[in-house]
């Protein structure tokens, strides 16, 4: 430390033209504002007395504040010193710190990614183990519904719980093995059972099926022979039938004949008596038409006059065609 700055270390006592216990008397002594009207002005003895105060406390704040700076002067220059000399010894100082901190990170970094890998090793680890223990437990589920090969083949596949595996749980692992290979053992019992009554019950399903088939096959036989004598039968019947049918049909094709025989001669009767009924009415209408021209001339018509009475219609029988 140089010189200067060691004698900058002596500072003056710090003495103050008042106290703190003085400044609150004075304080006190002009005690409150008293109540002013700034319209009054200057001159105003209360406004007065405001301006003498105002003047005397920035008076003592002045004097407390130049003071307060001429005892603080030194103890700044002395801290600029200080700063300065601290600052050339820290640039010496910073490329060093920096190269040795850049080092030292290096290691740090190695040190950290190297305990990273222990913390991943670690709960991969237990997580394996965690897997491991679980798969144990949920094999039961995903057993249900094989057969007894199958059950057997998965019990044979389940691996002895390793300490050097398992390690701080390997009790529990035990433990879940052996309650699985117990339940995979009264599983497997199960299944042998159902198996053996699944055998003999499709032995006796196949029995009945053939039985089945048998009669099935016997009954097809008789349906055959059935179906054969009854074509045989059938066949017979419409041979029978189609003697009859055509015996039948000469029989009706004669009576039909003599049945139309006998019509045309009704029908020609008939219509002899129709053209004699015709011809009588035809001499009936001649009569009336002749009587009542006859009527006409008595009484003394003429040959207009029946001509009239022909288009008026009065004679019967008698149309007038134009």
């Amino acid at each position: 430390m140089s010189e200067k700055i060691q004698e900058l270390i002596t500072l003056e006592p710090i003495e103050f033209k008042v106290t703190t216990e003085s400044a609150r008397q004075d304080v006190q002594t002009y005690g409150e504002i008293p109540e002013f009207d700034p319209s009054l002005g200057k001159t105003d003895p209360v406004n007065a007395q405001i301006i003498i105060g105002s003047k005397h406390f920035n008076k003592q704040v002045s004097a407390v504040e130049k003071l307060r700076k001429h005892f603080k002067e030194p103890s700044l220059t002395y801290g600029r010193a200080v700063d300065t000399t601290a600052k050339e010894i820290t640039a010496i100082y910073e490329p060093a710190k920096l190269a040795w901190n850049t080092a030292r990170k290096r290691i740090d970094d190695f040190e950290k990614i190297q305990e990273q890998k222990r913390i991943d090793a670690e709960r991969e680890r237990v997580e394996n183990i965690g897997r491991a223990i679980t798969a144990l437990q949920m094999l039961i589920s995903s057993c249900v519904g094989l057969n007894s090969i199958d059950l057997v083949a998965k019990y044979e596949s389940v691996e002895i719980p390793t300490e050097e595996f398992y390690q701080e749980r390997h009790n529990e692992a035990v433990e879940v093995y052996k309650d699985t290979m117990s339940k995979l053992e009264s599983m497997i019992s199960t299944a042998k059972g159902a198996e053996e009554v699944e055998k003999v019950r499709a032995e006796a399903e196949e029995r009945h099926q053939a039985e089945k088939k048998a009669l099935e096959e016997d009954a097809k036989r008789e349906r055959e022979e059935f179906e054969r004598e009854k074509f045989e039968f059938q066949k017979e019947k419409d041979k029978l039938k189609a003697e009859q049918d055509a015996k039948d049909e000469a029989e009706a094709l004669k009576k039909a004949e003599q049945e139309a025989k006998e019509l045309a001669e009704q029908q020609e009767e008939a219509d002899k008596k129709r053209q004699k009924s015709k011809e009588t009415e035809y001499k009936i209408a001649e009569a009336e038409a002749i009587t009542a021209i006859q009527y006409q001339l008595n009484e003394g018509g003429n040959a207009e006059d029946i001509l009239e009475a022909i288009i008026s219609e009065q004679i019967p029988h008698v149309q007038w065609l134009f």
